[in-house]
């Protein structure tokens, strides 16, 4: 089976979101997360973009990580797959740790 041009650019907008998110992680928990961090960079290879947000998330948990532009990323994935779920309990964190409500908006590639 073939994939949609529409579908192909919908996951290399949500690998970008994700590799975006990934690079923005404090550096301590790069360092502390690399075996974690490999193992999106197989989920990546492998197109496996719900399994690499999750793990990034459980990351940003694990390490308490407060990067708020890293969690925006991973937002606009989860929005971006349609896991709209895990993308508003991430708008919920996020609104949290700024003070302020904080919707993700995906905006189309035009």
């Amino acid at each position: 089976m073939v994939a949609s041009d529409e579908r192909l650019r919908q996951w290399n907008q949500t690998e970008q979101f994700l590799l975006k998110a990934k690079t923005l992680l404090p550096s301590a928990a790069q360092v502390a997360s690399t075996e974690d961090l490999a193992l999106v960079d197989k989920f990546l290879q492998n197109n496996e973009l719900g399994l690499a947000a999750d793990w990034l998330g459980s990351i940003v948990r694990e390490f308490d990580v407060t990067s708020v532009e890293s969690m925006k990323f991973i937002a606009l994935a989860e929005a971006s797959m349609g896991r709209l779920q895990k993308q508003a309990a991430l708008d919920a964190l996020l609104s949290k740790l700024m003070g302020s409500a904080y919707e993700t908006v995906l905006r189309s590639a035009a």
